[in-house]
């Protein structure tokens, strides 16, 4: 029994193309399976996707949480769903600005 979510809430990926269309609306028209995030690290109960916009100026990160204390209700931390935390846009002049500043 998935208690009510549909299965897609199991895989981080997923769950990070969801919240990237609702939160930004230069992917609102975008299905979930066109949206390939680049995985920037998982764990067991957090995890980082990148998005990368078509013209290459912004990147966009998502972070997620799994709650320990929902695996009682999903009856294993594999089936427990992911949940959006975090949504950052950062865009190519924000990352040139924190690169000369690093190394000037």
């Amino acid at each position: 029994m998935n208690a009510g979510h549909d299965s897609w809430c199991r895989d981080p990926r997923l769950v990070a193309a969801s919240a990237l269309r609702r939160a930004s609306p230069d992917f609102a028209d975008y299905e979930l399976a066109s949206l390939p995030p680049e995985l920037e690290h998982r764990q067991k109960t957090a995890s980082v996707c990148i998005f990368h916009s078509l013209d290459g100026r912004t990147r966009y990160r998502v972070t997620l949480r799994r709650h320990r204390w929902l695996v009682p209700i999903a009856g294993s931390l594999q089936r427990t769903i992911w949940v959006a935390e975090r949504a950052e846009i950062l865009t190519r002049d924000a990352l040139d600005q924190r690169f000369r500043a690093k190394f000037h």
